[in-house]
């Protein structure tokens, strides 16, 4: 995967698409929403096999909503060393000594500075990234308990008419 990200960047490099910097980066954090939905599922699943019933069918608006939060915040953690380092590659042009680095390699320069390095301005992208991805979630959530009960009506609706 770095293997494409480093031929991808070196192809446009040499077309002069300032779009670009940075494009290694973006391999990387493609699967961030991956990580928040499958987070965001195992403590669904987690939540829900402690209930019994009806109520083990799907989470409440509140429960989604934190949820929600919780699978981003982690999500966000883990990726944000690639995050910061597609900002630094794409402020690069003032940089002389960063033009023709990867992601890879600004993440390891950041954290040759220290672990915390890694981890500036994590604060307000968690600030923004939660509560969206929070309320994302929970809408997904309400939808997906919606659209069971309409089918569940339909299923029952026919079974009826078939008798």
């Amino acid at each position: 995967m770095v293997g494409i990200a480093i031929a991808t960047r070196t192809f446009f490099a040499h077309m002069n698409f300032p779009f670009t910097t940075g494009l290694s980066a973006y391999w990387i954090l493609a699967i961030t929403p991956a990580i928040t939905n499958t987070i965001f599922n195992k403590l669904k699943g987690i939540r829900l096999a402690k209930r019994s019933g009806k109520e083990a069918l799907a989470l409440g608006t509140l429960e989604a909503f934190v949820l929600g939060g919780i699978a981003r915040s982690v999500a966000t953690t883990l990726m944000f060393p690639f995050l910061r380092a597609k900002t630094l590659l794409q402020a690069s042009s003032k940089n002389p000594t960063l033009k023709d680095a990867t992601a890879i390699d600004i993440v390891k320069g950041l954290f040759a500075k220290g672990f915390l390095s890694m981890y500036k301005g994590l604060p307000l992208s968690l600030l923004r990234g939660v509560v969206s991805s929070a309320v994302g979630l929970t809408m997904k959530e309400r939808i997906y308990v919606s659209t069971r009960r309409v089918f569940l009506a339909m299923a029952i609706q026919n079974a009826k008419a078939a008798s």
